[in-house]
């Protein structure tokens, strides 16, 4: 059995295989199961997501993503997230699925978390935006070296 279904969460050499080039403003797939699911490919504007087959992984054609956020609500595994690393030299923008309420506002510190839930750090929600399927994204600003550890947030009350 892979670890990931035991465990809940990938593991590094799953994070290795589907990570692009971490530069830019980038989608990053962390969907690893060969199921029939495309809402991330039809959402694409730039048809930098794709499938080879019906069953299958989306695959991120890294070249065509402009990091534009379409497909992370549509993502019923709440498995796709943005990263902005050219944000500024020692923070970055982590684009995340949200579907807890209350939202956090604009301006809000948050704590980090990663994939295991576990806290990580402190962050700020630069930007909340809701999508037609009630999903939000969120826009977190991060310290650089968490960008690609950060997968959720919790507020602090």
């Amino acid at each position: 059995m892979d670890e990931h279904r035991k465990t809940g969460t990938l593991t590094e050499s799953q994070l290795k295989e589907i990570t692009p080039e971490l530069k830019g403003k980038i989608a990053i797939v962390e969907c690893v199961e060969d199921i029939p699911c495309d809402p991330c490919v039809n959402a694409c504007p730039s048809d930098a997501l794709v499938m080879d087959s019906l069953v299958g992984k989306p695959r991120l054609i890294a070249e065509k993503c402009g990091g534009c956020g379409a497909c992370i609500a549509e993502c019923p595994g709440l498995a796709i997230f943005v990263v902005d690393f050219d944000y500024s030299q020692d923070k970055a923008v982590v684009m995340l699925p949200y579907e807890f309420v209350p939202l956090p506002e604009k301006g809000e510190t948050v704590d980090l978390l990663d994939r295991e839930g576990t806290s990580c750090g402190k962050g700020e929600i630069v930007k909340v935006r809701v999508h037609k399927n009630k999903t939000a994204v969120l826009s977190v600003l991060v310290p650089k070296e968490l960008a690609m550890r950060v997968r959720n947030v919790r507020r602090i009350l």
